[in-house]
C-alpha cells in the first residue's frame, strides 16, 4: 500500500499540481479516493454481470430438466 501511495506522490510531484505539502496531501487523498471510487464501480459492474450469468445458467439447468 505505502508503495501505491508513493506512486501517487511522485505523480503529483513530477505534473507539477500541487506547491505545498498541504496541498499534495490533499491531492494525493483525493486521487486514492478516485481510485476507490472506480474500483467500487468496477466491482459492483463485475459482480451484476455475474450474478446474470448464474441466473442465466439456472434457467438453462431448470428447462433442460424439464
Amino acid at each position: 500500500m505505502s508503495r501505491y501511495v508513493n506512486e501517487k506522490v511522485l505523480d503529483i510531484q513530477q505534473k507539477g499540481s500541487a506547491v505545498s505539502t498541504m496541498e499534495l496531501a490533499t491531492m494525493v487523498m483525493l486521487n486514492l479516493a478516485d481510485d476507490v471510487a472506480q474500483a467500487r464501480s468496477e466491482l459492483r459492474s463485475y459482480k451484476e454481470s455475474v450474478s446474470r450469468k448464474v441466473d442465466q445458467l439456472i434457467d438453462d439447468i431448470d428447462n433442460g430438466m424439464k
